[in-house]
């Protein structure tokens, strides 16, 4: 048996995979839901305050794996990796990598996590991969001359981003436990990104939230509203400059 949970800030989500070990998916269900729910607790995203009935993730019944996601099709990339024979750490990578394409609001790129892993034999590993501050960040980055917090300040605009951990992170985790290679695990994301997918209520919800923020950047408009007006549940997202920047 292989366990793993794959947990982030930056991707806010949990994906729990047994393998090799039957009769378990019900308590790893269990194990989800009380992982979901605590993530919301803390979390901003408008999905977890929806009132909603969101669209579950892909459940597939089967004896050698389990695959839990936020979004289904990225559910759906770590199931089709474990089908090619792909283990715990391909699929948990190429889940995160799809959700930088079907989960804008916490799975992207440009953050970072955290993976424990624990192998069959007993052994464990976690890998921190969190956005750290630039070199260049002092104590007083946020404050002004009185020592006060400038508001805003550390929350929108340069100053705000943290150095990525996400890329790095993951290709860790598949250099050092995984048996694919990045072009492999990342194949369904790509076409994601490059050809898009159809929303469900839950994803188009998620995006509508952030409509107002969206409208005061015109090139992430351009990208998350369509013709200046937020997504339907039915309709495609397509995100062709997120599929050039990971190949």
């Amino acid at each position: 048996m292989l366990g793993l949970v794959f947990g982030s800030t930056g991707l806010g989500f949990a994906l729990a995979i047994d393998l090799l070990l039957a009769k378990t998916n019900y308590s790893l269900t269990l194990l989800y839901q009380a992982a979901s729910a605590g993530i919301c607790v803390r979390s901003p995203a408008p999905s977890c305050g929806s009132t909603a009935t969101p669209t579950p993730p892909t459940a597939k019944l089967g004896t050698t794996g389990m695959v839990v996601s936020e979004q289904r099709e990225a559910t759906q990339a770590g199931i089709d990796i474990l089908n090619q024979g792909g283990n715990a750490i391909d699929a948990a990578v190429g889940v995160g990598y799809a959700l930088a394409a079907t989960y804008p609001c916490c799975g992207n790129l440009g953050g970072g996590g955290f993976m424990l892993i624990r192998f069959a034999d007993g052994r464990s590993r976690f890998v921190d991969f969190r956005e750290i501050a630039p070199g260049a960040a002092t104590p007083t980055v946020y404050l002004d001359a009185q020592g006060k917090v400038i508001k805003g300040l550390s929350t929108k605009g340069y100053l705000a981003v943290g150095v990525p951990g996400t890329v790095k992170g993951l290709d860790y985790a598949l250099a050092t436990y995984g048996s694919r290679d990045r072009k492999q695990v990342m194949a369904l994301a790509i076409t994601l990104a490059e050809q898009g997918f159809v929303l469900q209520s839950a994803d188009a919800e998620l995006l509508q939230g952030f409509t107002q923020t969206f409208k005061a950047q015109p090139n992430v408009a351009a990208i998350f509203l369509k013709n200046g007006k937020p997504y339907q549940s039915g309709e495609r997202l397509v995100q062709s400059n997120l599929a050039r920047s990971t190949q």
